[in-house]
């Protein structure tokens, strides 16, 4: 056993120490309070809710499989789907439990704070998706290297390893995007069209379920589709490694150095990442000290003059877009774009919840010479 294959599995334990460090970071940003909490709750609670019954009925399909692969393949090959399936959920649920906790978070940081702190809480919830793929890829599929590259003959057991990974990927993709889809039109359906409220409006309890499929599609499925994709790349690279000649493969520095490529190589983008995520953290603290975001510096603008056709067509461009937003803010005005109509109501027509008004048109297409309200 060589030193160098020990390097992946303890890098991927560093990664999800990283993530764990992370995620206390989030959780350090206050929920809110109020109408705010309570949405964010229960969308959390539907997102767990739906990962916990998409993995039990996975649980039986897998089991179905584990079975078959320890009949036709051999107990090496059925070990490490099961190890596959078991990182690839994890990823999943990880990321799901960060996301559902950090979107709250980030939407009471972008209304106390403003947008630096937003994005701050956005890109550490994201970054823990990231670290708990990548970790748990190196962890897992470096432990299933460890035990079967010592035999060429029983190396191919780690193919297993991957078809875990997909199988959870198939369920978590597929069945997320469903749900997604089905909560999106049923919500639209029932507020749009029968309650006649806005989308997304808190009062339709469909939006509940409209949230809860987006994070299921965009992170638990992504994420389990992702580790996959990871996955898979190493184990076809170690492959391919395998079966090289043996003359290509001393001109390449030995069949071993070849083998353990792939992994070494996701270890230090690993460690990259995590020292990217570091570097990200200290300048939003010194954005959040100084009270000014870190950009890059700007030239200064020219001096345009006067007499000039330049000065002339941004003259004519300001005085358009003042007498644009004149037409626009008077009550009653009609405005033509195009072959679209739209005439401005005042007083605004509905008040939201949060009482933030919301202004409705009255939109006429000028061909047929109907009129519709948005």
């Amino acid at each position: 056993m060589e030193l160098s294959n020990l390097l992946p599995p303890a890098f991927g334990v560093f990664g999800l120490a990283a993530a764990a460090y992370t995620y206390a970071q989030v959780k350090k940003h206050p929920e809110g309070e109020g109408k705010v909490v309570e949405i964010g709750n229960q969308i959390h609670l539907g997102a767990m809710v739906f990962m916990k019954r998409e993995y039990k009925m996975l649980a039986i399909f897998s089991a179905v499989l584990l079975v078959l692969l320890y009949i036709f393949l051999g107990a090496g090959t059925a070990i490490c789907f099961l190890m596959g399936a078991l990182a690839s959920a994890g990823a999943g649920y990880i990321g799901m439990n960060t996301a559902t906790r950090a979107n709250v978070r980030t939407t009471t940081a972008a209304h106390n704070e403003g947008a630096a702190a937003a994005l701050t809480v956005a890109f550490y919830g994201g970054s823990i998706m990231g670290l708990a793929v990548a970790s748990l890829g190196l962890l897992g599929l470096g432990l299933a290297y460890l035990m079967f590259s010592s035999d060429l003959e029983s190396l191919h057991a780690i193919h297993g390893f991957a078809m875990g990974a997909s199988v959870v990927a198939l369920f978590s993709r597929v069945g997320g995007g469903i749900f997604t889809k089905s909560a999106d039109i049923g919500a639209d359906l029932v507020g749009k069209l029968e309650a006649g409220i806005p989308e997304d409006d808190p009062r339709n309890p469909g939006v509940i379920a409209d949230n809860v499929g987006d994070n299921v599609g965009d992170v638990a499925g992504m994420g389990s589709d992702i580790f996959e994709s990871y996955c898979g790349s190493m184990i076809a690279s170690i492959a391919i490694a395998s079966t090289m000649a043996v003359a290509a493969t001393e001109l390449l520095g030995g069949r071993e150095a070849m083998m353990s490529l792939p992994l070494t190589l996701a270890s230090l983008g690993l460690m990259c990442s995590i020292a990217g995520i570091l570097i990200v953290k200290v300048n939003s603290a010194k954005s959040l000290i100084t009270g000014k975001p870190i950009t890059s510096a700007r030239p200064a603008p020219t001096e345009v003059p006067s007499g000039s056709a330049t000065a002339t067509m941004r003259a004519s461009r300001r005085a358009d877009k003042s007498a644009s937003r004149e037409s626009s803010s008077s009550p009653g005005q009609t405005r033509t774009t195009g072959h679209l109509m739209i005439s401005a109501t005042n007083p605004p027509l509905y008040c939201h919840p949060v009482q933030m008004p919301v202004q409705l048109f009255e939109v006429q297409n000028t061909r047929a010479g109907q009129p519709d309200t948005y």
